[in-house]
């Protein structure tokens, strides 16, 4: 209630309008049109409820408080209002809508004009914290319950950064020590979400996160999180260390590529390495895919080997590379102003790491791609987003 009731106030106080009008419908105590009507005192608050025991207990708080720019009326919810009808700057409403053990799939209510509007509950990462939010959009509300998912299992069953340490070899160490990550603590953590997100992944074989909504589906699931996740934190370390070990030897090649003849291709291949491995890069990655990034970042040392005999090769190559990354940067910014679409983002995501599967087959065709790859299937591939 406190947060919706500052949303609302905020909102409220944004609003350019001299005297803007804010509504709270469901208003229950009285407690969040109280607080605008007290703390915007330039807004005009109008409070409805429906509920003849909520009632008078808003209307005993409406006059204790006695603000002078609130009204409250004893009304259907869904015709609360009418005459105020696209005057309205603000309106807000926290009613008890959510069962005691689930999250509804969708949430609905009468909006001005008596126009049907739908939402989409879902939780949502708010890194410290996860909270729940009503969405617009379905699509959107499957991804962002995932990572709400996802944190909230973190917080509830994670595991403390010395448990996870301790499995560290002195090398280990202090090869994830080398990496991009500002702390311990925070490298700990995107492993765990990455490890989490994989082990969510298995246990919905397929089917949205939004299938977690209960307390019983959520209690199975953290069952398995709490049971699996060390051994699934340590598989990541694992895949980390590989990641960062090929990271620091290509770093290495780069350093020692100082012809001139191989300033384009250092300087392509050190960008490169920098979109792979950067601070968050292994829940980014996700686990599934965290393999593969040792490959694609000794296809690039392998890369300059090969670039020190043909550079011109390697430019037209390189080339290659650049105009179908910019023709999926050109998909991506296109789509991006339409509406949220799983289907597509993975479609697009694919294309990612098709691009990536080239540049091996290009520069380094000797560590093999786990499928066949061209210019050709990617131009396809994006041709049908």
């Amino acid at each position: 209630t406190e947060m919706v009731a500052q949303l609302a106030i905020d909102a409220l106080r944004a609003t350019p309008a001299p005297s803007p009008i804010a509504v709270d419908l469901g208003t229950g105590s009285g407690a969040i049109a109280l607080a605008m009507a007290t703390e915007v005192p330039h807004a005009q608050v109008h409070a409805a409820e429906n509920s003849v025991d909520a009632f008078v207990w808003a209307k005993e708080n409406f006059a204790e408080v006695d603000a002078g720019n609130a009204r409250l009326a004893f009304i259907d919810l869904a015709a609360a209002f009418a005459e105020l009808d696209g005057t309205v700057s603000v309106v807000a409403s926290n009613p008890p809508y959510v069962p005691d053990d689930a999250i509804p799939l969708t949430v609905e209510t009468d909006g001005p004009g008596g126009v049907r509007v739908r939402g989409y509950p879902a939780l949502v990462d708010e890194s410290a914290a996860v909270a729940l939010r009503v969405l617009a959009d379905p699509a959107v509300q499957v991804e962002q319950h995932r990572r709400g998912l996802r944190r909230l299992l973190l917080l509830d069953a994670g595991l403390a950064t010395a448990r996870v340490t301790t499995r560290w070899s002195g090398t280990q160490a202090l090869t994830l020590a080398s990496g991009p990550y500002r702390t311990t603590d925070a490298l700990v953590t995107d492993v765990q979400l990455a490890a989490i997100d994989r082990l969510v992944a298995e246990h919905l074989a397929g089917r949205p996160a939004t299938e977690i909504r209960s307390a019983t589906t959520y209690a199975v699931l953290r069952a398995v999180v709490r049971d699996r996740l060390e051994d699934a934190v340590h598989a990541v370390v694992t895949d980390v260390v590989a990641v960062l070990t090929a990271a620091r030897e290509l770093d290495v090649a780069v350093r020692a590529s100082n012809s001139l003849a191989l300033l384009a291709a250092t300087h392509d291949v050190r960008d490169h390495a920098a979109r792979l491995v950067h601070d968050g890069f292994v829940s980014a990655t996700g686990a599934d895919r965290l393999p593969h990034l040792a490959r694609y970042l000794r296809a690039d040392r392998h890369r300059l080997t090969k670039a020190a005999d043909n550079p011109h090769r390697d430019a037209e190559r390189a080339w290659q590379v650049h105009q179908l990354e910019d023709a999926c940067t050109a998909v991506r910014d296109r789509v991006r102003s339409g509406p949220a679409d799983r289907s597509r983002d993975a479609a697009l995501d694919e294309v990612r790491w098709m691009l990536e599967e080239l540049r091996v087959s290009l520069f380094a065709q000797q560590l093999g791609t786990p499928a066949p790859v061209s210019d050709k299937r990617i131009r396809k591939a994006l041709a049908e987003v």
